[in-house]
């Protein structure tokens, strides 16, 4: 890869790895609100079903985003080449 491709390459594979951060920082949440919801079937706390409501949402909205992200930035490393290289 030429210096021009790797200074407009390298930013958007950082921007990657962040969302891939992002996404694993909302399965760590999704997670944590299963076992709220599991401890409270159980009889050990108490759980708000708007909290649940408003939580899941969010966590859908930002999967979304990340997700779109992740997509553009293909996109524009395949029009780069990129991956012409990958077998």
């Amino acid at each position: 890869m030429n210096k021009q491709l790797v200074r407009r390459v390298k930013p958007l594979i950082d921007e990657v790895f962040g969302c891939f951060g992002m996404l694993a920082e909302i399965r760590i949440k999704c997670k944590m609100l299963r076992k709220k919801v599991r401890q409270a079937k159980k009889g050990f706390g108490e759980i708000n079903p708007q909290e649940i409501k408003q939580k899941t949402q969010q966590m859908h909205s930002d999967l979304v985003t990340y997700n779109k992200r992740i997509c553009d930035i293909y996109s524009e490393l395949n029009s780069y080449g990129v991956f012409s290289h990958m077998v």
